[in-house]
């Protein structure tokens, strides 16, 4: 929600369905990461609230640590062996025949 009219006001906190649709995770997914500490939350009566903050420096901590992941080798070869096979470099594999 954003504050484009005088009335309108901008949320600061979101139910734990709300911030799975936000971060496209289930709610398992959800609980895992307040419990872990990753996001931050509190109860409002019976009402379990999560900070949107948290969930936006969350992604960008994701974001940060994807910079600095390295890709793995297998991607690569996997790219490769695929154009290799396209160009008719390397033999189709066999499948077995049903008698």
């Amino acid at each position: 929600m954003s504050p484009n009219s005088p009335n309108e006001v901008a949320a600061l906190v979101v139910s734990p369905k709300k911030g799975a649709l936000i971060l496209d995770v289930g709610l398992t997914r959800i609980y895992e990461l307040i419990n872990s500490g990753e996001i931050e939350s509190f109860r409002a009566g019976k009402s379990r609230k999560i900070v949107l903050e948290s969930l936006k420096a969350y992604v960008a901590r994701q974001l940060a640590a994807e910079v600095t992941r390295q890709q793995p080798q297998w991607t690569t070869r996997a790219t490769e062996a695929r154009a290799a096979k396209r160009a008719g470099l390397l033999p189709r594999r066999r499948t077995r025949r049903s008698s």
